[in-house]
């Protein structure tokens, strides 16, 4: 997964406090659906209580989408499913899941900062 335990714990230091937990949304460059899988237990793990959403972007027609959410956190409504969905329609994608894991896929990146910081502020709305 990640090179170092250093680097992770770098990236992982991203994470946003929020109501009930950590709120963690991040891009990555290259990470396969499956190292998207291993990366959003990885984090979700290290942080607990918690919503993360992780983008990659394979190449320029592919992107892997991910989100991870915690049982504390569904029970406020706040659905993997969902998140991985609308990020997937904004993306030319499909994807879903269940409430608390979900993966897909999409073939426009080049809105996908604005895309993320969007999903990020609604996401800090319904949590806070």
């Amino acid at each position: 997964s990640f090179p170092t335990r250093r680097s992770s714990d770098l990236f992982i230091s991203k994470a946003e406090d929020v109501n009930g937990g950590k709120l963690f949304v991040s891009k990555l460059e290259g990470f396969e659906p499956s190292m998207v899988k291993t990366a959003l237990d990885t984090i979700s793990t290290k942080l607990g209580n918690s919503v993360v959403v992780l983008v990659s972007v394979i190449n320029e027609n592919q992107i892997s989408i991910g989100a991870k959410v915690s049982d504390n956190f569904i029970a406020k409504e706040i659905n993997a499913g969902k998140i991985v969905q609308k990020i997937a329609s904004l993306t030319v994608g499909k994807g879903g899941g269940r409430p608390n894991f979900a993966q897909g896929g999409g073939k426009d990146s080049s809105n996908l900062d604005n895309i993320l910081l969007e999903i990020k502020e609604e996401l800090k709305r319904g949590l806070n």
